[in-house]
């Protein structure tokens, strides 16, 4: 697991960096090692403090590789991803978040 100091460098990295530009900037290199640290991103510095995150994942549905990286998650990122998608419902319309997660093979009603 990455240092705080780390992960607050990539927070600040993946908020400056447009959520249109992951498919480009991600292109074929999706690993699951860097999966997992933008899920923890999204939960810990955004979902946790009330910012959406919608669109971050809806645009990582686009990486290439994207549903292989799904298969790999472990139970610590499926957890996350399952606060976080729950949080979501309560921010915005229920159907997008509700077909999002399904592309996450989550699981929320």
């Amino acid at each position: 697991y990455l240092s705080i100091y780390v992960m607050l460098f990539l927070f600040v990295l993946l908020k400056a960096i447009p959520s249109s530009k992951y498919p480009l900037l991600l292109n074929q290199s999706l690993e699951t090692n860097v999966f997992s640290d933008i899920i923890t991103i999204l939960k810990d510095h955004y979902i946790d403090y009330d910012v959406s995150c919608f669109e971050e994942l809806r645009c990582m549905t686009c990486v290439p590789r994207f549903s292989v990286a799904v298969l790999f998650l472990n139970k610590k990122d499926k957890e996350n991803l399952s606060y976080i998608f729950h949080k979501l419902m309560n921010i915005h319309e229920g159907n997008a978040i509700i077909n999002l997660a399904k592309q996450y093979l989550m699981n929320v009603k």
